[in-house]
């Protein structure tokens, strides 16, 4: 038979005594009232914004759950690095703190390494600005536009990085992007695979990327970009659609960069598929001539070899067909339908005419030497009468013939007043 001693019961009913004030203690704290909420520790931010997010309120059963969430809610304003809640003992319950700081303010923004662009071109791809909050995920969309424009420059191999010097007393930082622009990297050779129908030579021609020569550190004839290159994988393909080759296609380019990282290869290989000719020619949708005042001077011909080129002129004609009749917003979308049976593609020109309008306000911009009136006598088109593209065309021609200007540009915006009127600048 098992006995305690009176020693062993006494010390078991001292435990479950102190075990059972613990838990009274955890269930008191837990069902605690909240007496007042505080914010400290803010600097700029007024406390009132900081106050409505929070939940937790006077008067109420503190709920650490609750309080969790109201962190939450105060890190969604953006504006802190840390925040912290206390609990400090009070009559009747506890005063809940919530202790803050602030992110920094950017007082200046620096570079380092900046050589080869400066500060005026590179000042729109910065996307944290001074004097705002420090903001990290800026600071890195910054170093991806400024990656983006050095390779439009031919700096394909920079490397940028940032540093933040804080004052912890004024709570400012100062931005410091650190440029190593490295070399421009140059083509060295681009291998094409797979062409048949044009050569290589006809094809680089075509190309804005070049192969570097002895002089194109000078020029800067051979620096390859990225996005040129894509620019360049566009225009093979609408010159092999002006030949008929409507299905050409261009494998993905395996760029290879020299150890010494100076030199690039690119190989890209070339699908140029079959030629395909012109099938039937149509019409739809707001119509306005008769299909054969539309097809009278069709230069898409069914039996000739199709041509990407001549859809394009041909959209534009239509278009501006539709203008002369006061339909400016005139839409003329060409749906191409490729036969591989017969080699040949269907065109439709799809027709929404839009609303009629009329010229409202004409302004003259960019003319700092030259008076508007000089510029304004060369125009076949006035103020209030119907919309006419051809006139608009004939103007800019005019005005070019000046020989006053560089470029001439119209820009045609719906007024403001009416929504049958567009103003021209």
């Amino acid at each position: 038979m098992f006995g305690i001693s009176t020693r062993s019961s006494l010390l078991l009913s001292q435990t479950f005594l102190a075990l059972l004030l613990l838990f009274q203690t955890v269930a008191v704290a837990e069902r605690s009232v909240i007496t007042a909420v505080d914010v400290q520790g803010n600097r700029r931010i007024e406390k009132a914004a900081i106050v409505s997010k929070i939940q937790s309120k006077p008067g109420s059963v503190l709920n650490r759950e609750l309080v969790r969430s109201d962190i939450r809610a105060i890190f969604s304003l953006g504006f802190f690095d840390d925040i912290q809640a206390e609990e400090e003992d009070t009559a009747g319950g506890v005063k809940l703190i919530y202790q803050v700081k602030e992110k920094p303010i950017v007082s200046k923004i620096e570079y380092k390494g900046l050589d080869a662009l400066d500060e005026d071109d590179i000042k729109d791809q910065i996307v944290i600005k001074q004097y705002e909050v420090l903001d990290y995920h800026k600071v890195n969309q910054s170093i991806e536009k400024l990656v983006s424009k050095y390779e439009e420059k031919g700096y394909y191999l920079v490397d940028i990085r940032y540093e933040i010097t804080r004052d912890e007393a004024r709570n400012e930082a100062v931005v410091t992007f650190i440029i190593e622009e490295n070399d421009k990297i140059e083509v060295r050779k681009i291998n094409l695979i797979g062409n048949k129908v044009l050569d290589d030579d006809e094809l680089k021609g075509i190309m804005q990327t070049k192969e570097g020569g002895f002089f194109s550190w000078l020029t800067s004839s051979g620096s390859y970009r990225e996005a040129m290159f894509e620019r360049d994988i566009q225009a093979l393909t609408f010159y092999y659609g002006t030949l008929g080759y409507v299905r050409a296609r261009f494998g993905k380019p395996e760029v290879t960069v020299s150890p010494d990282k100076k030199w690039v290869y690119i190989t890209f290989s070339i699908d140029e598929g079959d030629q395909y000719f012109v099938g039937k020619v149509d019409f739809s949708g707001d119509l306005l001539y008769s299909n054969e005042e539309l097809m009278s001077d069709m230069q898409l011909v069914q039996g000739d070899v199709f041509n990407t080129e001549t859809l394009r002129r041909e959209t534009l004609k239509y278009t501006e067909k539709y203008s002369d009749l006061g339909y400016a917003f005139a839409n003329v979308v060409p749906q191409a339908v490729i036969h591989d049976d017969s080699k040949t593609v269907d065109v439709t020109f799809e027709v929404d005419r839009g609303e009629r309008v009329y010229i409202g306000k004409i302004t003259v911009t960019g003319n700092t030497k030259t008076k508007d009136k000089v510029v304004r006598r060369e125009l076949k088109i006035l103020e209030g009468e119907l919309f006419n593209g051809t006139r608009k065309r004939e103007s800019r021609d005019s005005v070019m013939r000046l020989g006053y200007f560089d470029n001439v540009e119209f820009h045609q915006t719906t007024s403001k007043t009416a929504q049958n009127v567009v103003d021209i600048e």
